[in-house]
């Protein structure tokens, strides 16, 4: 084998040497086209529609609910002025708890795992509280007179319908949406506030002529109240189109005929994701 043949062999082993080394080298490739990798999380994204039932406890005080009604009754007078007589602790709070259901509809927007939406919620229920009570008290308001001073009350609040407007913001993780929220809530009451005043007065430090005084008032209504609603809970997806769900929701009501009520659901449900 000639000198130069044994040459041109080394040149051409050393050339392939050098590619093969290339070839090796990630920066030396030729551009690979992206290929992404399946998401972890199913798609929220989307209309929805579903059914849910629930179990709510109610929080009703009745603490101020006849005031009012005192108040007028008493108008102008002495026993109102000076002894603040509406103002007196006749009734107290009641707590009650029943069944709930209705209905439920939203939309979600998804950017990657994080998932945002708004929702509307219908709910049927029948949460009924109520107060009685009787308080008697001796005053000397400083007009000359010394009363013997009866204030009888009642008040009830019966909740039938309410629905709630909430914004949602969750984060998937795997096959679960916990989510939290926050929203306005509007019900509808039956309620009903009934207040009796009545007693005897003398002349200060004497001990007649009595006199005597009977006035009462009742007041039912219906009442749409406002309020706000916060919670939280967890979706969980069956299927691409379906999920269910459980979650607690606290609703606090306003305007409700000088009564005071929220309410805790905790509740379960089932929708279909379009």
């Amino acid at each position: 084998m000639t000198r130069s043949f044994r040459g041109l062999i080394c040149a051409l082993m050393c050339g392939f040497a050098h590619t093969a080394m290339a070839a090796d080298l990630d920066y030396l490739r030729g551009s690979e086209v992206f290929a992404p990798g399946p998401a972890l999380y199913p798609d929220w994204s989307g209309f929805y529609l579903g059914g849910q039932v629930g179990y709510a406890n109610a929080q009703m005080d009745f603490a101020t609910a006849t005031a009012s009604l005192v108040a007028r009754m008493l108008r102008n007078s002495s026993l109102e002025s000076l002894a603040n007589v509406s103002q007196w602790s006749v009734l107290g709070p009641f707590d009650t708890r029943n069944v709930t259901y209705g209905a439920l509809a939203g939309y979600n927007v998804q950017f990657e795992n994080t998932v945002l939406g708004i929702e509307a919620n219908y709910n049927h229920t029948s949460l009924s509280g109520s107060s009685s009570d009787t308080l008697s008290r001796q005053v000397t308001p400083g007009d000359g007179f010394t009363y013997n001073v009866t204030v009888s009350s009642l008040a009830s609040l019966k909740l039938t319908d309410y629905g709630t407007l909430r914004g949602r913001a969750g984060y998937a993780v795997g096959q679960f949406l916990p989510y939290a929220m926050v929203g306005f809530a509007m019900g509808r009451f039956e309620s009903l506030r009934s207040a009796s005043v009545s007693g005897t007065f003398v002349p200060a430090g004497a001990l007649g002529p009595v006199s005597n005084f009977a006035m009462s008032l009742d007041e039912p209504k219906a009442v749409y109240a406002y309020g706000y609603s916060l919670g939280g809970g967890v979706d969980v997806a069956l299927l691409p189109c379906l999920f269910l769900r459980g979650e607690f929701e606290w609703v606090q009501f306003a305007n409700l005929q000088d009564v005071s009520a929220n309410f805790i659901t905790g509740r379960v449900a089932a929708a279909y994701k379009f």
